[in-house]
């Protein structure tokens, strides 16, 4: 028999253990849940974060796109301010500048956003800034077209530039000089010079070893043109300085310069600023770059020159014929000047005898078979309505 001592010690042991037991088993239970709401905020957490970075990348890539939209639009007001002031200076002879300041164009002449648009316009220009791509030109006045009396009071030029090609460019200067005076006799009076300048900053005196043989005059008038020989240049400064040292006005230009905004007054708005440099005339000397406008076809021929072309007798303008090819389709119209109207033409040689030409339209036409080769001496006559006649020698080479 167990005392009831022990028994009762055993008992109360065995209580104590289920008891203990129970208080470890809700105590784990509870430490795993915690575990498992932290796991779980965790996780939310890190989609909440990469929701919001998202979300955040979203908005930037929108607004860089709204920002290249405004830029655009920004962009081509600008183009369009330039492109305003352009045709109105073509359009208008005694032109105020002032009136090309928006929005002073006078209503009805010329439609754009003027309102997008802040537009600045000088002709005494004292510092150009350009840039030129490699074998490009560009031109410089230093006298006042409108006054050939007037003298240029130059005494030095200042170059300034950059390039891409580790500071190897090139540019070929050429000076065109001539007395300021009211009656100049093209190609009898000029001086011309060349030089190359090879590095930057450059100063043209006439001393030194760069450009030393063009000594500037201020009482002569002068152009200047400069060639980007081995590569592209960019913020090519010029400069006109007087014996004072104070900058000198370049005639004969425009500087136009168009700023355009969108949208208007708003934090995000845009802005795109475009400069053009226009000339007032076209070049009075034949040396440099220009664009001939001319009522009849151009030629190169000394004695086009030199015979009827300007005697006004009727001639035929074409001075050479582009190569035949056997077998294949020829067709060429011939031109005639200072005739009268219409033309009646005629193929005076017979070789090759597939080639004939239009009485009426001056065409050169035909299919030279494969059997025969050239070169032909073609003789061709026009004779016009009031019976003035020309014949001409055409040498027609065969491929």
């Amino acid at each position: 028999m167990i005392p009831k001592e022990r028994l009762k010690c055993r008992l109360v042991s065995l209580l104590g253990n289920i008891k203990n037991n129970l208080f470890m088993f809700n105590f784990n239970k509870k430490e795993k849940s915690a575990s498992a709401i932290l796991l779980g905020l965790i996780i939310m957490s890190t989609i909440l974060s990469s929701t919001l970075y998202i979300n955040f990348l979203s908005m930037r890539s929108m607004k860089q796109s709204l920002n290249i939209d405004n830029s655009i639009v920004a962009f081509y007001a600008a183009e369009t301010g330039n492109e305003q002031a352009i045709y109105y200076i073509r359009k208008v002879e005694d032109l105020d500048i002032a009136e090309l300041q928006i929005p002073k164009i006078p209503a009805g002449q010329i439609l754009g956003p003027d309102f997008l648009v802040s537009r600045v316009v000088d002709d005494e220009v004292t510092n150009v800034l350009i840039a030129l791509e490699k074998d490009e030109t560009y031109q410089l006045d230093i006298f006042d077209q409108e006054n050939l009396s007037s003298p240029s009071s130059i005494s030095y030029l200042a170059l300034r530039w950059n390039d891409n090609c580790d500071s190897d460019s090139i540019i070929e200067m050429t000076s065109n000089e001539w007395l300021a005076q009211e009656d100049i006799e093209w190609g009898i009076i000029q001086k011309i010079y060349k030089c190359l300048l090879y590095s930057s900053p450059t100063t043209i005196d006439g001393s030194g070893d760069i450009c030393s043989d063009i000594e500037l005059d201020p009482d002569n008038s002068y152009q200047f043109r400069f060639k980007s020989l081995n590569c592209d240049i960019h913020n090519f400064s010029i400069r006109a300085f007087d014996m004072g040292g104070e900058l000198i006005s370049f005639k004969n230009i425009y500087t136009i310069e168009s700023v355009g905004e969108y949208p208007l007054n708003k934090n995000e708005s845009n802005r795109q600023a475009l400069r053009v440099n226009l000339r007032k005339f076209s070049p009075l000397s034949g040396l440099f770059d220009y664009v001939i406008f001319s009522e009849k076809s151009l030629v190169k021929d000394v004695g086009v020159y030199n015979q009827g072309w300007f005697g006004g007798e009727l001639l035929i303008s074409t001075s050479n014929l582009p190569n035949a090819t056997q077998g294949a389709s020829y067709y060429y119209p011939m031109t005639a000047v200072n005739g009268t109207p219409p033309y009646s033409w005629s193929l005076l040689t017979n070789d090759p005898p597939e080639l004939s030409i239009g009485e009426n339209t001056g065409i050169l036409q035909g299919i030279i078979q494969e059997e025969e080769e050239g070169p032909f001496l073609l003789k061709i006559q026009v004779v016009d309505e009031e019976g003035d006649t020309d014949s001409k020698i055409l040498f027609l080479e065969v491929d």
